[in-house]
């Protein structure tokens, strides 16, 4: 909200960039894939190709800047409202031709928007069908069911009203299948059967502000990335986080459906969590407070089966789930006798 975008580095806890912006922000993301050169007249990034980071403001426009170096590239100016979400579609569906690399934006104007990333961010479709501002986004891996659209992604979204609908990112239009079993790629939405659980007794909807899911939980037949493996056994489970109006950060075991599900909550923050994110490999969790203005971060152990024997994050000792089963030595006592300090004799440690 500060009118910056501020880019971190998460392994060494430091500040990597920042930038400007013209209007205060209010969400933003980056593409899972690196773009081409020939999707915005005029860009020249090294190696032809790089990823883009999109921010949404205020005041409805989102602006795509260069991941690498912050450079604006294009703005759009199509929502009437704040923009609340931005979601690009996962990496499974840009190689087929009924799904390719879409940006959707969630706006407070109630609807979504959908742009084609290869084509220098063109209008797709705008989805019409929320009666409140829409606040979460969610796209799904490829679909096993019903036929009709079997491989391909589709769009879920959440608003303040607590509606579930699902959208064709193609054509815009409200999809009225069952999608309870619809694996989702890093789901953010509060609200639906793989979240169920995550609300405490006494909820009013607004609580929890903000969610995600670990990676582990990315696993599908028809999708192009590599299965990263099974939590207990179950195709798809893994992990959620969640951020809430008590400053707690919880971690639950996915997909959360059993009411009052067990969970481990961590604190730090002074006031609400206003977000929550899982990293690319679910080795670390941020958070960043809301009236305390502090961003967490969090290291996550047993969360990505991957680590184990890998170089450890954590210098916790005999960690079996960073692969350091190995203690480290116990230090020796120190040696006592006469030491000289300043020309004065004494007994004393002598190191």
């Amino acid at each position: 909200e500060g009118g910056r975008v501020y880019v971190w580095n998460a392994a060494r806890r430091g500040l990597a960039r920042c930038s400007r912006l013209a209007r205060p922000a209010s969400a933003l993301a980056f593409s899972h894939v690196a773009v081409p050169s020939a999707c915005i007249h005029g860009w020249t990034p090294r190696g032809g190709e790089a990823l883009h980071l999109a921010v949404g403001s205020k005041q409805g426009n989102i602006q795509i800047l260069d991941a690498d170096d912050l450079r604006p590239l294009k703005l759009l100016k199509d929502a009437a409202g704040s923009v609340l979400a931005i979601q690009y579609s996962p990496p499974s569906s840009h190689t087929r031709r009924d799904c390719g690399h879409i940006m959707a934006a969630a706006s407070r104007d109630l609807y979504i928007y959908l742009y084609d990333v290869h084509q220098s961010y063109q209008v797709l479709a705008r989805c019409v069908g929320h009666s409140a501002a829409v606040a979460h986004l969610d796209w799904s891996m490829p679909l096993q069911a019903p036929k009709e659209l079997i491989g391909r992604s589709v769009l879920k979204s959440n608003c303040s009203a607590y509606e579930i609908l699902h959208w064709d990112p193609m054509t815009g239009k409200k999809l009225r299948h069952n999608m309870r079993d619809a694996q989702m790629h890093r789901a953010t939405c509060v609200v639906g059967f793989g979240a169920m659980g995550i609300w405490p007794d006494g909820s009013d909807g607004t609580d929890v502000n903000s969610l995600h899911t670990s990676r582990l939980c990315t696993t599908s037949p028809h999708s192009s990335e590599r299965a990263l493996g099974r939590a207990d056994g179950v195709e798809g489970a893994g992990f959620l986080v969640t951020a809430d109006d008590a400053g707690l950060v919880k971690l639950f075991n996915y997909p959360v459906v059993a009411d009052d599900a067990p969970f481990r909550a961590y604190k730090g923050h002074a006031s609400h969590v206003a977000c929550v994110r899982v990293l690319c490999d679910d080795n670390l969790v941020v958070s960043v407070g809301g009236i305390d203005r502090a961003i967490m971060q969090f290291r996550s152990h047993g969360m990505n089966p991957e680590a184990v024997g890998s170089k450890p994050w954590c210098d916790v000792d005999a960690c079996h789930c960073c692969g350091r089963h190995k203690p480290k030595p116990p230090k020796p006592p120190p040696s006592w006798g006469l030491t000289t300090v300043n020309g004065v004799e004494f007994y004393g440690p002598i190191s």
